[in-house]
């Protein structure tokens, strides 16, 4: 059941949009690790099939980096945003969260 102030237009904004910006976020991320990698890798004379598997380790990594932060992001600002009372900021017992 969704709560009362959310609407599944809601959900379905929030996804179509982190899944564009972390597919992009993720290839312009991936593609300057890379680039770097490719230079240092160069630097220390590193085989290309090297250079090729490290890269897309790094790549994935910095994607998965990328697409944690969006996805904070849009959850907090269009999800948390509606269900947080009217001051902006949600409580616990230890102080604002």
């Amino acid at each position: 059941m969704i709560p009362a102030p959310l609407k599944e237009s809601d959900f379905l904004k929030t996804y179509i949009l982190l899944m564009v910006c972390s597919v992009v976020g993720g290839i312009v991320g991936g593609g300057i690790m890379g680039a770097i990698l490719g230079v240092a890798c160069s630097a220390f004379g590193c085989s290309a099939a090297t250079m090729q598997t490290m890269s897309v380790v790094l790549g994935a990594a910095a994607g998965f980096v990328i697409s944690y932060f969006f996805f904070r992001w849009f959850v907090i600002r269009f999800i948390v945003s509606k269900l947080s009372p009217v001051g902006g900021t949600i409580t616990n017992n230890t102080g604002p969260v």
